[in-house]
């Protein structure tokens, strides 16, 4: 019998009948990313603070949580409530940040509306007749909207925004 063959025999009576493939994982990169997540920086953020790829975070955060988290304001930290069922990967800012911070492109004050608001960039477009995909451009500040585009977006999300405070206020 071959040495190879006499460590693998081994192997697998120490581990039983099912054999562990693939490496273990680096729980330790795997909390610093969950961390990094949570202080609300972007997958490629936390790639290259790591110096891995970007779809190695992706893959690590995806696969760990089945449940994702609630957004998180990515200047004052705090948890955006009505985020759960739907959260972002991207950058997203609270009600107050987005009326302290006047320098936001339109972009992430469109993204953050649209997650408050519990949508998704096809949900939107198809409530507002703008398509996914300018919506996605606008929301990576891919070019400038028209003000009529604009328009439209921003007033379906602020409607949005406000019936789900009366029903949470009706709720109480």
């Amino acid at each position: 019998m071959h040495r190879a063959s006499l460590f693998l025999d081994a192997l697998e009576d120490s581990l039983g009948s099912a054999m562990i493939r693939g490496r273990k994982p680096n729980l330790g990169r795997l909390h610093q990313m969950e961390r990094l997540r949570a202080q609300g920086l972007t997958l490629t953020e936390i790639a290259r603070q790591l110096s891995v790829p970007r779809a190695t975070v992706y893959n690590a955060l995806n696969r760990r949580c089945a449940v994702r988290p609630v957004a998180i304001c990515r200047h004052c930290q705090t948890p955006i409530l009505g985020t759960e069922k739907s959260p972002s990967r991207c950058v997203v800012f609270c009600r107050e940040c987005l009326n302290k911070l006047p320098t936001l492109s339109f972009g992430q004050r469109l993204a953050s509306l649209r997650i408050m608001a519990g949508l998704t960039q096809d949900a939107l477009a198809q409530a507002t007749c703008v398509s996914r995909g300018r919506i996605s451009q606008l929301e990576h500040d891919g070019n400038k909207p028209r003000a009529r585009t604009s328009e439209v977006l921003i007033e379906f999300l602020e409607r949005t925004l406000s019936k789900g405070k009366m029903l949470e206020a009706i709720d109480k």
